[in-house]
């Protein structure tokens, strides 16, 4: 099964979201490109109040794809002495599941 490597970052320095802009449909590119991996990762700022439970949330999601889809293959959850908190999910999923998850 072919797998697709994506992270997801989180971290605090103010509320807002970034995503890197679709220049080909992502379906599009994935079927023409059989064979080929590719690694997507998405970037998020949060509120650190908001941070532990976002990570949470994409962790259920991938498990709820089963470990036949979806692994997760790295977490972190670093508080600062200041408070701030930076935070990363990697997970591995499915080529054919990917798309959805992210």
């Amino acid at each position: 099964m072919r797998w697709l490597v994506m992270g997801v970052t989180a971290c605090v320095v103010m509320a807002g979201c970034s995503k890197a802009p679709d220049n080909d449909g992502p379906g599009e590119a994935a079927t023409r490109a059989k064979g080929v991996a590719f690694a997507y990762r998405y970037d998020f700022r949060l509120p650190s109040v908001g941070i532990a439970d976002a990570q949470e949330a994409q962790a259920e999601a991938c498990e709820q794809l089963t470990p036949a889809r979806c692994r997760i293959t790295g977490m972190t959850y670093r508080l600062d002495g200041a408070g701030s908190v930076a935070a990363s999910l990697d997970v591995a999923v499915a080529a054919p599941a990917a798309r959805g998850f992210g």
